[in-house]
């Protein structure tokens, strides 16, 4: 569906913003934007720190809760107890065995970005750098120039052995010689060398819906939201909110979904076939659709 906001590119067309052969056509989003996650929260450490005079501690990581009539006790790796009346338990793909029953309810799938050394500015003729570009392939990735002619490529997932740094690199040179083969050309590296990769691990439940609401009396969760760390969680966490301040009760639409378990030991295999099926589906599609272009 194209939204009123949004505008759909031909192939003929989509050249002017992006030029690989793999693209068959695209949607601009006009009301999207994209943005740096870290001054994101570089700037809500700010708004807490200077201008609500909160307080946010580090080197405090939890690594057990006990949960009793009266409060929440919390004991921390620096051997530091918390008594807290109400408890979040806010997490991501890092959550472990400290959350309890939480951590059977969702999957930690990693995903890779790698970025490269500064390319010549014959780059822009292949991706242009005023927009950002997200791939909606069922197995798809995302990427965007950034300062210096650097190119930003998000790629692939894994759920059983997450690439090392040397791995990663090999898997990301492939991806953008595949789809920019044409970057070889304008490349005076010879292969296409990277400033940074690096690896993060995303929480998605089995029904890639996020746990958001009271899991006990005094427990909240706020958890599982895959890869929408920064749009999704933002949104549920001002509802949850407004449950704990006792001003809604809005937050009750997510006891629809259901804690499903995760498949324990055989939950990352299933995982990985399930993202390498969609891989061969895509190729499979990328080549019909070439077959009936010529």
């Amino acid at each position: 569906i194209v939204r009123k906001e949004s505008q759909f590119i031909s192939k003929k067309s989509l050249k002017s913003y992006v030029n690989s052969p793999f693209y068959q056509s695209g949607i601009l989003v006009k009301s999207g934007f994209s943005f740096n996650p870290l001054n994101f929260l570089i700037g809500l450490k700010n708004e807490i720190q200077l201008k609500r005079s909160g307080v946010i501690f580090e080197n405090s990581k939890m690594i057990s809760f006990v949960e009793n009539n009266k409060a929440c006790q919390i004991t921390l790796a620096n051997g530091s107890l918390i008594q807290a009346q109400r408890l979040v338990i806010a997490t991501g793909g890092y959550g472990g065995d400290e959350i309890g029953y939480l951590r059977s309810r969702w999957l930690p799938i990693t995903t890779s970005i790698a970025v490269t050394k500064s390319l010549p500015e014959e780059v822009k003729e292949i991706i242009n750098p005023n927009f950002a570009f997200s791939d909606d392939r069922r197995a798809g990735n995302y990427f965007r120039l950034i300062s210096d002619n650097r190119l930003l490529w998000g790629r692939g997932i894994n759920a059983i052995k997450p690439p090392n740094p040397k791995e990663l690199k090999k898997l990301a040179q492939t991806d953008i010689k595949k789809f920019f083969p044409s970057l070889q050309d304008i490349n005076s590296y010879g292969t296409i060398p990277f400033d940074y990769v690096w690896s993060g691990k995303m929480a998605y439940s089995k029904s890639m819906m996020p746990y958001v609401g009271r899991f006990s009396p005094r427990t909240y969760m706020l958890t599982g939201f895959g890869g929408h760390g920064m749009n999704t969680a933002p949104a549920a966490a001002i509802l949850l909110a407004e449950c704990l301040l006792g001003l809604s009760d809005r937050v009750s639409i997510f006891k629809k979904v259901p804690l499903k378990w995760n498949g324990y030991k055989f939950g990352p295999i299933a995982a990985e076939l399930l993202y390498r099926l969609m891989t061969v589906k895509d190729f499979i599609n990328q080549n019909m659709l070439s077959i009936k272009e010529k």
